[in-house]
């Protein structure tokens, strides 16, 4: 019987100890190692396609000139009756004409100040001349001057065409060379009211795409519609064969290389391209700690049940010399029924759910707090707010930041939400920035462009807004002893994006810092990362924590002139994480 009793505590303490950690190991284990072909590779796959978005949203940046522009002039039909009037009258400039000239010029200059490829910007009206505005050399005439090749290219289009663009020379007998998009002024896409030509340098923007993927494992493409190269951190022939691998999907795997596309403005395709062996190098060695976690998992379990077993015979041993102490054949029945175990375990027990119920009650009382403390400083706001009113017999400074305050902290303890509407989301940012102009008596002015097809119902996270305007304010404006432009720019991208761009005519970033700044970002760097400042860390970690795939900031800026900040928030609610 004896023998029994421990064959069966041996058996006992290995199904006990060893088969709930074994067989969960080794399942786990298993569905580990066949999903790090799916689920970290989806993390990787989600990663790359950040960063390439961020190279993507980098790039279309240096284009947005034009597009600043193309709204001037479609938005303005004053300005661009004045401008056309300059182009078909051949007298003298009269004093309007001038100052409609020299409005032009502003807005040329002004609207390529955050891009380091553009080279030049034209506004050409049909005229008999040959008339046109140049952003270098103010009004011009084909005739005078060496670029001359675009009047060509532009004599060539048609209506059916929205727009052109791809490489061309200046001249015949010029061998310089323009990246060119032409673009018509009139809303409703003809040539007949005129064209907006900007004029990109190639080698600066290839020199800008490496700057992007720096110390990066791969490489950058641009693609047209047709999947031609236009730009490419690889020379023509291997950007060429590399756009041939595409495939329909994002991802594409071709002979060991694994190829990611996303989809630009104006038709455009960004390719980002990396070796298969460096894409996936954290699967070899996901796999290795697997297989170590699995065997000292085994080992570890194995041991546990000896010692479980060993203990489990000195007690039946101890028992049964209890119960037989002149060594007669007993039957000790309940053999495993260990009494002083049985009872340390259950004293165990009763002290850990003593000590999880406390905890509870404390949790409990400090949730009953942090509701009631910033809901009684709201309600002091209020109060103050009225008593300044009351003191001074009308509406001050003091009342007025007290009532953008209280607007700006009922938003904020409205609820417990991640996420709030973009109409609530900006009428709280408003009143922040109300509250900073105030502060620092009216040093800036905040001018919001948002389009028409920018629901108000539209869900972005909650306070997104404000870290990027405190950033702009405190990094870019203030100090600068001139008079400061904060514009917020919300519009819909593609379709599928709700893209907001924040730009300050401030101090602006050198280039070296630039490159620190978008390295770190396009790395997925968050809060805390020394290269990049309080507000963007915050901002960079709650849109890499919110949605799938993580999004990142966008930055551009020239040091004197200003910085502009982008990002996007997908439109649809499938792409939020579930947190």
């Amino acid at each position: 019987m004896q023998d029994n009793n421990r064959f069966r505590i041996i058996i006992s303490a290995i199904f006990h100890n060893t088969l709930p950690i074994l067989l969960p190991t080794i399942i786990l284990s298993f569905l580990i190692w066949n999903g790090v072909g799916t689920g970290i590779t989806e993390e990787i796959d989600s990663g790359n396609m950040s960063h390439l978005s961020q190279y993507a949203s980098s790039v279309e940046a240096q284009f947005e000139s034009l597009e600043h522009m193309e709204a001037i002039l479609s938005s303005s039909p004053t300005i661009r009756y004045r401008l056309k009037s300059i182009f078909s009258d051949n007298g003298t400039i009269s004093y309007d004409e001038y100052v409609a000239m020299d409005t032009a010029a502003d807005f040329l200059r002004s609207t390529i100040q955050y891009s380091t490829i553009t080279d030049s910007i034209y506004i050409y009206f049909p005229n008999r001349e040959g008339w046109f505005f140049s952003s270098k050399g103010g009004l011009t005439m084909l005739s005078s001057d060496k670029d001359t090749l675009w009047f060509d290219i532009l004599n060539d289009l048609n209506d059916n065409i929205s727009s052109w663009s791809g490489y061309r020379l200046t001249s015949w007998a010029n061998t310089e060379t323009f990246f060119s998009i032409i673009s018509p002024i009139s809303a409703s896409g003809g040539w007949n009211e005129g064209a907006l030509i900007l004029n990109a340098n190639p080698e600066a923007i290839t020199e800008m795409m490496k700057e992007l993927i720096n110390n990066e494992k791969g490489e950058l493409l641009i693609l047209d519609e047709n999947n031609t190269p236009l730009f490419a951190t690889v020379p023509a022939r291997e950007a060429t064969k590399l756009s041939a691998m595409l495939g329909s999907n994002e991802k594409t795997i071709s002979n060991g290389t694994v190829l990611y596309q996303m989809e630009m403005d104006r038709g455009w395709k960004s390719v980002l391209v990396i070796p298969y062996s460096i894409a996936y190098e954290l699967n070899t060695a996901t796999r290795i700690l697997i297989a170590v976690f699995t065997v000292i998992i085994v080992l570890i379990s194995f041991f546990i049940s000896v010692r479980r077993a060993e203990e489990e015979l000195e007690n039946l041993d101890m028992l049964q010399r209890e119960l037989n102490p002149e060594g007669k054949k007993q039957r000790a029945k309940h053999s495993k029924a260990l009494y002083p175990r049985l009872s340390q375990e259950l004293f165990s027990s009763y002290l850990s759910a003593r000590r999880l119920n406390d905890e509870r009650t404390e949790l409990e009382l400090t949730a009953l707090s942090l509701q009631l403390t910033p809901h009684f400083l709201y309600n002091t706001l209020q109060v103050i707010r009225w008593k300044t009113i009351a003191l001074t017999g009308k509406e001050n400074d003091a009342s007025y930041m007290l009532d953008n305050l209280s607007a700006l902290l009922g938003y904020v303890l409205g609820d417990r939400n991640l996420f709030s509407t973009l109409e609530d989301e900006i009428n709280a940012t408003k009143a922040y920035i109300a509250i900073q102009r105030r502060r620092f008596s009216d040093e800036f002015e905040a001018v919001w462009d948002i389009s028409e097809e920018a629901d108000g119902e539209i869900k972005i996270p909650k306070l997104i807004l404000q870290p990027l305007i405190e950033n702009a304010i405190s990094h870019g404006i203030r100090g600068t002893g001139k008079q400061g432009l904060l514009k917020i720019r919300i519009f819909i991208d593609t379709g599928r994006y709700l893209k907001i761009r924040i730009t300050d005519n401030g101090r602006g970033i050198d280039e070296d810092k630039l490159k620190r700044i978008r390295r770190a970002l396009s790395k997925g760097a968050r809060h805390g990362n020394q290269d990049i400042s309080i507000g963007l860390g915050n901002v960079q970690t709650r849109l890499y924590l919110l949605f799938t795939p993580p999004h990142s900031l966008g930055i551009c800026s020239r040091e004197g002139k200003g910085t502009a900040v982008t990002f996007s928030i997908p439109l649809d609610s499938a792409l939020f994480r579930k947190i």
